[in-house]
């Protein structure tokens, strides 16, 4: 039979165990503000992540480099990175 202090530390581990599968997972977005300033954002849902991170980039003017170029055979390495062929597409 079980003593009252194993029932009860019983009855808090799954306690415990129910708040963790009920505990909601959130998708942030870190914005990083010049000089040196950072804030997180938070979202329930992973499609509102992909929304908002598609709306903060179309208002900095983002755009993605492969839109516009093919990279191609490797040129060269350096000691601050590595030097490729881009083709105009």
């Amino acid at each position: 039979m079980m003593s009252d202090s194993a029932k009860a530390s019983s009855k808090n581990t799954k306690k415990k165990e129910e708040e963790l599968a009920k505990a909601k997972s959130y998708f942030p977005v870190k914005l990083v503000i010049p000089p040196n300033k950072s804030r997180l954002m938070f979202f329930s849902k992973q499609a509102e992540q992909k929304l908002w991170i598609e709306y903060l980039q179309e208002a900095m003017g983002y755009s993605n480099m492969f839109n516009y170029y093919t990279l191609d055979k490797t040129l060269g390495k350096g000691q601050f990175g590595l030097v490729k062929l881009a083709l105009h597409k």
